[in-house]
């Protein structure tokens, strides 16, 4: 049975913030091997539109990053688990191009409950993402093929 990581995260402040360095730290991690170091940055806003009230911390995003250079966007949505089962699923968002907006065309939608086993899966879809040659149909593809041998 795979092991639930911060099962309090939406309870305890503590326990939120070390799920947000978890990916943090992976993701930096991933990008240091594959020469993209510093490339990944936060895209989504923390605050409310006063810029001091900061958004509900309900686990979407716990984490997400965004690569200019590669314009494409990372979101990891994480859930609580009622039942101590885990449960993992990911998606392609595209948006319509906008030449007056600064956003991501593309994000990589991963939902999830972090457990071992969830966090592994996580990171061969985010390593796979982090791919400069991988495009949507590419991580599609990956995404049923991973999902589907879980």
């Amino acid at each position: 049975m795979s092991r639930i990581l911060y099962t309090d995260f939406l309870s305890n402040e503590e326990s939120y913030r070390a799920s947000e360095k978890f990916w943090e730290d992976m993701v930096n991690s991933m990008a240091a091997t594959k020469d993209q170091f510093n490339e990944w940055r936060p895209w989504m806003a923390r605050t409310y539109g006063d810029g001091i009230t900061p958004l509900p911390r309900d686990g979407n995003p716990i984490w997400d990053a965004y690569s200019r250079k590669l314009d494409r966007a990372i979101r990891i949505i994480q859930h609580a688990s009622d039942s101590g089962h885990v449960s993992i699923g990911a998606w392609v968002k595209v948006e319509k191009e906008d030449d007056n907006i600064d956003l991501p065309r593309v994000e990589l939608v991963i939902h999830l409950i972090l457990s071992d086993q969830t966090s592994e899966i996580a990171r061969k879809l985010l390593s796979k993402w982090m791919e400069p040659k991988t495009t949507i149909d590419d991580i599609e593809s990956y995404i049923t093929t991973v999902l589907g041998n879980t």
